[in-house]
């Protein structure tokens, strides 16, 4: 039952969160603030590990992660491989 709600009261923060992320960068540029980018890095850190808690919590099935799953391990050969050979032409 608990997780239930979880799920549901990370679902509902997530616009607010993903909203806060450029709030807080505005926020902090206009302020001046020395460490912007530290706490740009903090608060995506939060929204990212929030976001993914409650994916996770929502229990989803193997057919909605395949496809993320096969794009990412496509998208890593392909970055590696552009990356070699770009390695060997500076060489």
């Amino acid at each position: 039952m608990t997780d239930c709600r979880f799920s549901r009261l990370l679902t509902k923060l997530e616009i607010p969160l993903l909203l806060a992320v450029p709030a807080v960068m505005a926020t902090a540029l206009l302020a001046g603030v020395e460490q912007a980018a530290l706490a740009m890095l903090v608060v995506v850190a939060l929204v990212l590990a929030l976001f993914f808690a409650g994916y996770e919590a929502s229990r989803p099935g193997l057919r909605q992660i395949m496809p993320t799953l096969v794009l990412a391990a496509l998208g890593l050969l392909l970055a590696s491989r552009s990356f070699r050979r770009l390695k060997e032409l500076h060489l």
